[in-house]
């Protein structure tokens, strides 16, 4: 069974900027750092496998991972275990205290959805995306 493991907003925007350590895919140019995908990453991923099952289950490699909240005492609550959800760029700090958060999820392989969120502090998978000259 693959361990999901679950990050607040902060920590996974740290990752924005790292840079590939081992090259893993040959004849691949890689055009920017990896970054946590805006709702523009992920509709351009999408848009590229849809229609092609096999490649959104496999390619984006969608599963169920979760959502974990945190309510400033406790952060066991688990949310929504059946669906795949991670974290989003994108990010809206509030003028009384609701910051809203976005996410990305899925319910089924074929469909993926992006989600605002306020309640606590939700803590999330975390994907990283990159632009790259495809192989030709």
């Amino acid at each position: 069974m693959k361990e999901e493991h679950h990050y607040p907003y902060d920590a996974a925007m740290t990752l924005n900027g790292l840079t590939t350590v081992y090259q893993t895919i040959p004849n691949i140019v890689e055009n920017s750092t990896w970054r946590i995908p805006s709702w523009e990453d992920m509709n351009h991923l999408y848009q590229m496998v849809y229609g092609d099952e096999a490649s959104i289950i496999t390619g984006l490699n969608m599963q169920a991972t979760g959502m974990v909240k945190w309510d400033g005492v406790n952060a066991s609550v688990h949310q929504n275990p059946t669906y795949g959800i991670f974290w989003n760029s994108d990010f809206t700090l509030g003028t009384q205290g609701q910051d809203t958060w976005h996410l990305f999820a899925n319910d089924t392989p074929t469909h993926v959805f992006g989600f605002e969120y306020q309640l606590q502090y939700p803590y999330a998978p975390i994907r990283l995306v990159q632009d790259v000259t495809p192989i030709q």
